[in-house]
């Protein structure tokens, strides 16, 4: 998508929105990997999307995608999670998200009146 590409700053401190950078014609998109970045090669990340962590030694700068059907919100390295996105929790170990089934964005009500009240 090229939505974020060449669109002039967005603010009179002439910062750029989330997935962009300052270029040298306004703010220019990331690489679909960064939430934030330097420049747009996949080697330029400072902040990494969710589901995705900061590598290092040889790939430094670039965003890993966490453990395959993890469903992490975060991760420190390939193994396991440390958030889950909106509508998840962790496993019973811990390593992984799994859907809450609550259908209320990830919410969980306590007490029988108010989980009634919303039936």
């Amino acid at each position: 998508s090229d939505v974020y590409k060449r669109q002039p700053f967005t603010s009179t401190t002439g910062v750029c929105e989330t997935g962009q950078f300052s270029g040298t014609t306004g703010c220019e998109a990331c690489h679909g990997t960064c939430k934030r970045c330097t420049d747009n090669a996949e080697t330029d990340c400072t902040h990494c999307k969710l589901g995705r962590f900061p590598g290092t030694g040889t790939d430094a700068g670039k965003c890993m995608t966490c453990k395959e059907g993890s469903n992490c919100g975060s991760c420190l390295d390939g193994d396991g999670c440390t958030s889950c996105p909106s509508g998840y929790k962790f496993n019973a170990d811990g390593t992984a998200c799994e859907s809450t089934g609550s259908g209320f964005g990830g919410y969980i009500f306590s007490g029988a009146a108010v989980l009634n009240s919303l039936l």
